[in-house]
């Protein structure tokens, strides 16, 4: 469920205009990425290479201050972006195969919530 409501995430953004390509790396950190089943379903549920560090550290701070620099009109050092690089990374490319069943699986979420709703189950 994760996975597809991700995958929903990312096709609203497209929608929107966001340049979410399926060409690009998806950078994966954090207790997920230790796995190596968690970063394969993604990749097949978006259709997306993910990049997986697990040792990545600062992530999220450096992501705040990115957007920072970005929203002060600020040029933004592509090596800065870099400096905690890892060598524990492992890069995942989704499965034609599993893509094609996850589709499918992605077709019935998408149906499930206005069913539910359609029924009585949600109330918003």
């Amino acid at each position: 469920g994760v996975a597809l409501g991700y995958r929903s995430l990312a096709e609203c953004m497209r929608a929107a205009g966001a340049a979410v390509n399926t060409d690009d790396v998806i950078l994966f950190t954090g207790g997920g990425a230790k796995s190596t089943l968690w970063p394969q379903i993604l990749s097949d549920v978006l259709g997306m290479r993910i990049d997986a560090d697990p040792d990545a550290e600062g992530v999220a701070a450096r992501g705040a201050a990115l957007l920072a620099l970005d929203a002060l009109g600020m040029d933004v050092d592509e090596d800065f972006m870099r400096s905690d690089t890892t060598v524990s990374r492992t890069l995942f490319a989704p499965s034609k195969d599993a893509e094609e069943v996850f589709d499918h699986i992605y077709d019935v979420y998408r149906n499930l919530y206005p069913s539910l709703r359609d029924a009585g189950v949600y109330k918003l």
